[in-house]
Order: C-alpha cells, then sequence, then structure tokens
C-alpha cells in the first residue's frame, strides 16, 4: 500500500505519514512539485516489500528528524543526488592512476604499484620513497608516516572560519557535502548552519539544497548575483557555520578562478573548502587543486570513496596544496557516511600490512628511474 502526501513543508509531510502509517513506513520518493506557492510531494508505503528509501521515524519533531538524518535522509538525499548526476558534466574517462598508468603497468615493485594504483601521482612516488628511507626503520611503515604527515598538511590545523565555502569541478558531489556537513553541524555539535547555494546554472541545484534545509529546519538562502551574496551573508551573520554551495568550477581557468575570487572577497574571513572526487584522475585533482592554490585553501574534502577507493589521491592533493585532508564522504548517508579523517588511517588503507613485501627502496627507485 502507497500513500501519497502534498503539502508546504516536508516535516509535516513526514509526521502525517507516521500518524497515519505508523514506524514501519518507508519514504519511497520526494519531489518538489512546480506549484505556487511551491508545494511538497512525499510517496510512502507501508508495503514489507517495498525498497526503502528511508525509515520514518516517530515521535517528536527532533527525534524525527535526528533519527531521519542518522539513516541518511535517503528519500530527498537520493533525489538530490540523482539529479546531480544527471545535470554533472561527464565525469573523466581516465582512472585516478591515470597519471601512472604506464608505471603501474611496467613497474613490478611492490612497492610502487599499490601507491601508483591507488592515485599517487607518479611524480610524487620518488619523493615519497626517498622521504621515507631517510627517516629510517621498516620502509613500509615509514612510507605510512611519509603519507600520513602529508595528509595533516603543514602547519597548524586551524579551526574553519563562521563561512565555509565549497568549491570544486562540476559533479564531485559539492552540494550533498553542504547538505551534510549542515545536518553534522546541526545534530552533532549544536551549532545553527545556514546554507547558501549560488549554483544559478545546474537545473535543479538551488531546489535540492533548498528541500534539504527545510527538511531539517536550518535557513536557506539562493542567490543569484553578489549583491544578494552579501545581503544574505550580513543577515545571518549571528549563524554558525554558513555553507556556501558554488557551481562546478575548473579552477585552472583564470575565468572561474577570478568568479571563486569575488565570492571569497565578498565574504571577508572564510575558509575555502575544496571538493575533490575519488572517481576523478590524478590529472584532474593536481589540475584543482594548482589552480585554487593561489586562493588560499583552508583544507580538502574528498567524495565517492564508496564508488572508488583511490586514497592515494588525497595524498596527492595534499601534497600538492599543502593543506590537511579535512572531510572524508563514502555514501549517501547524512550525516552518518561523512567522516574527519584519520591521517594514519588514510595511508594504511594505501599502504595496508607490513612484513618483508617490498622492504627495499632501492629496488623501488631503480623501477621509477629505469621508466621511459
Amino acid at each position: 500500500m502507497k500513500k501519497t502526501y502534498r503539502g508546504a513543508s516536508p516535516s509535516d509531510l513526514l509526521r502525517r505519514a507516521v500518524e497515519d502509517l505508523g514506524e514501519s513506513a518507508v519514504v519511497v520518493s520526494t519531489r518538489q512539485l512546480s506549484s505556487s506557492p511551491p508545494q511538497h510531494e512525499l510517496v510512502v508505503s507501508c508495503d514489507a516489500g517495498e525498497t526503502a528509501l528511508t525509515p520514518v521515524p516517530t515521535r517528536d519533531r527532533n527525534q524525527l528528524l535526528g533519527r531521519l538524518v542518522g539513516s541518511g535522509a535517503r528519500g530527498v538525499l537520493a533525489e538530490l543526488v540523482r539529479k546531480t548526476r544527471r545535470g554533472r558534466e561527464p565525469a573523466p574517462e581516465s582512472s585516478p592512476a591515470r597519471g601512472g598508468s604506464s608505471l603501474g603497468r611496467r613497474a613490478s615493485d611492490p612497492l610502487v604499484r599499490p601507491l601508483v594504483q591507488s592515485g599517487v601521482d607518479e611524480a610524487l612516488v620518488p619523493e615519497l620513497i626517498q622521504e621515507a628511507t631517510a627517516r629510517g626503520g621498516e620502509i613500509q611503515e615509514a612510507l605510512r608516516e611519509v603519507m600520513a604527515r602529508r595528509l595533516a598538511g603543514s602547519g597548524e590545523r586551524q579551526d574553519p572560519e563562521r563561512i565555509i565555502m565549497l568549491a570544486g569541478p562540476s559533479g564531485v558531489g559539492k552540494t550533498t557535502l553542504a547538505a551534510k556537513l549542515a545536518a553534522q553541524h546541526l545534530f552533532r555539535r549544536g551549532h545553527q548552519p545556514v546554507l547558501i547555494s549560488v549554483d544559478r546554472f545546474r537545473v535543479g541545484a538551488q531546489d535540492q539544497l533548498r528541500t534539504f534545509a527545510e527538511l531539517i529546519g536550518v535557513p536557506f538562502a539562493a542567490v543569484d548575483d553578489d549583491e544578494a551574496l552579501s545581503q544574505q551573508l550580513k543577515l545571518h551573520r549571528r549563524h554558525h557555520p554558513i555553507l556556501i554551495d558554488t557551481p562546478g568550477l575548473l579552477l585552472h581557468r583564470s575565468e572561474d578562478r577570478g568568479q571563486l575570487s569575488r565570492w571569497l572577497d565578498l565574504a571577508g574571513k572564510a575558509s575555502l573548502l575544496l571538493v575533490l572526487s575519488g572517481a576523478s584522475s590524478v590529472e584532474a585533482v593536481r589540475s584543482s587543486v594548482e589552480g585554487a592554490r593561489p586562493l588560499g585553501i583552508w583544507g580538502l574534502a574528498f567524495t565517492k570513496l564508496d564508488e572508488r577507493p583511490a586514497h592515494g589521491l588525497m595524498v596527492t592533493a595534499c601534497s600538492v596544496a599543502r593543506r590537511p585532508l579535512r572531510h572524508v564522504s563514502e555514501g549517501p548517508r547524512v550525516p552518518s557516511d561523512l567522516r574527519t579523517p584519520s591521517p594514519a588511517a588514510e595511508a594504511r588503507r594505501i599502504l595496508p600490512g607490513g612484513g618483508a613485501v617490498g622492504t627495499d627502496p632501492r629496488a623501488a627507485l631503480r623501477a621509477l628511474e629505469g621508466r621511459a
């Protein structure tokens, strides 16, 4: 049995569904209707055989939204992700290790291969091995320590500014990450976040974030120009944090970099969070980081590592940026699939285990020097 609810507030629709069908009901789909005033549609099923997108919880509003966010808000987020992927630019066809693909085929050294295959830039591998050799001790453990230091970034891990601006190429998952960060700050840290979208290029991007903001009960604003952004920043000056979702930008292009620079100037003190995808190529990651670095990167976030666990890309990005890895997203659940990374744990994912395999760094360096 399915039942459809329509109304102005997604939260009210969820309450009505709980009252009618009980806690065994599941959300099948959600969408925003093209009506004036705006209306939302919620389709709920109490059929045990129905594929559940979101379990509908019970009791009061905080528990309702807390459990919904804890289980992923997948009814709304699944729709958000589907629309995002339909509207994004085609992903690069290359694999994460494309930058080192010839090396990966030629070098048989067991110390080199896992680094390159995980997405570590082949140009970076000799530097990592030499640094690990200089540290002494067992080479694999030394390499993990070196990579962990790269992931931690250089200098102190300063707290973010009140305003966090998410930037990166199209299709990396900035909108979904903004939603996850808002939920994390609201439910886990007790903050009062605000979501602002300046993405006026991708169809439906602002509607997706608006729907999520209404669902969890945080302010949202969609702005179309610099003046409107300035007004919203002044209006929400007492909120923390203000999360700004930007459109897809190719930051190696001066035009896109200039636009991001103007938004950062308008925001005053803002932390630039560069969002990258684990499904990208080494070249794409390096290009984005090199383009964003002159603007002052606060930290990096990697998404879609559930699709392709290319953790070596994170070492490449942090090495080029010289800034820390701040967030890792590994699935659609909000905010449970968003985690604060441990540099040591991420390094162990790239180079797991120990023992005598690949313990001769000189052989690894000879393999690197022998490539065409």
